[in-house]
């Protein structure tokens, strides 16, 4: 109990007890909002949050129930991971995600539900058949999300209802066309739409777990159902030695010089796919150290016409990449018509 703040103290030991799930920062902030009268501020808040679940060490503590002079003597338990004991942080672990397992793997993108390209995704799905593709990965964009966009809406389009139901079908029939394959599903920045409206038109929902969990894209598009994976917070994904992203995750100024693949070489310098740009296109440079750096995108699955960029110079593709071991080779394709080139 802080003695000098008995209320702040009260309240703080309720939120604790009330939101266990909810990292610490943003529990200070939901405090301080909530009850502005109990706190000088927002730090206030923070560190009463902070004391109540330990995280500001066994020190301070004792100074709060001495009310005695901070000693310099350093903690009974040493943690070599944080041996000045400083306050625990809300970083979360950030590791690509492996899609191991495969030997053949189909890479489509950018189909954008409702608006996809049946005779293009058509000619994709087949051909990753006819190649014995074990794998599949959807590299962003699947659903369009035009009603959820920050964007001016054209009432004409269909609404997120409808989009919803047509992506799972899609899935459904995916499933039905790669029964054994491992299905994996990056999402792109269309996809991310959906995370974006809630968060700024109903951000209270991430307080509960359980409702966060059930408005969470891969609830709503079944993905558990049809055992398709789903990766998201733009994570890359590494098939053997290969990246794998889709094209969004470059910070804001990534305007491709030449080709969407030259783009992705100057800002990863490393071998990598991505599709995000509708254009096939492929980089080659050689580094000092004779190291080769190749780098592919790939075309969109959708239509090439829409009302808001009718004058583009996108193209509709898909890639296959073939893996032994770490090892991979790239095969990008072109489509005309639902034709390979």
């Amino acid at each position: 109990m802080n003695y000098k703040n008995p209320i702040g103290s009260k309240l703080a030991d309720e939120y604790v007890k009330k939101y266990p799930q909810m990292a610490s920062l943003a529990l200070a902030r939901k405090l301080y909002n909530d009850n502005k009268y109990a706190f000088t501020g927002l730090n206030a808040a923070a560190c009463a949050v902070r004391y109540r679940r330990g995280a500001l060490g066994g020190a301070h503590r004792a100074v709060n129930s001495n009310r005695t002079k901070l000693s310099a003597t350093p903690p009974s338990k040493f943690n070599p991971l944080n041996p000045l004991n400083l306050p625990a942080s809300d970083e979360k672990p950030w590791v690509p995600f492996n899609f191991d397992g495969a030997k053949r793997v189909l890479i489509i993108s950018d189909i954008h539900i409702p608006y996809h390209n049946i005779a293009a995704l058509t000619c994709a799905l087949r051909d990753g058949k006819k190649r014995g593709c074990d794998g599949v990965l959807i590299n962003g964009d699947l659903s369009d999300f035009h009603q959820l966009s920050r964007f001016v809406k054209d009432p004409s389009k269909r609404d997120f209802k409808g989009e919803r139901k047509t992506t799972v079908e899609f899935l459904t029939r995916l499933r039905d066309i790669y029964p054994k394959a491992r299905i994996v599903f990056k999402s792109g920045n269309h996809d991310d739409r959906l995370w974006s409206f809630f968060a700024a038109k109903i951000p209270e929902v991430f307080n509960d777990e359980k409702i966060a969990n059930a408005l969470s894209l891969a609830s709503l598009l079944e993905l558990e159902k049809m055992s398709i994976e789903y990766v998201t917070e733009k994570r890359q994904i590494m098939l053997g030695h290969l990246s794998i992203l889709h094209g969004h995750e470059f910070n804001a100024g990534f305007a491709p010089p030449v080709n969407p693949a030259r783009g992705a070489f100057l800002k990863a310098k490393d071998c990598v796919l991505v599709g995000h740009h509708h254009k096939t296109s492929e980089h080659t440079e050689t580094t000092l150290g004779r190291k080769i750096i190749t780098t592919w995108s790939t075309g969109c699955l959708c239509e090439l016409r829409p009302a808001y960029d009718p004058y583009n110079a996108w193209n509709h593709g898909h890639a296959i990449v073939e893996l032994s071991g770490s090892d991979y080779h790239v095969i990008n394709k072109r489509q005309l018509n639902g034709e390979i080139l």
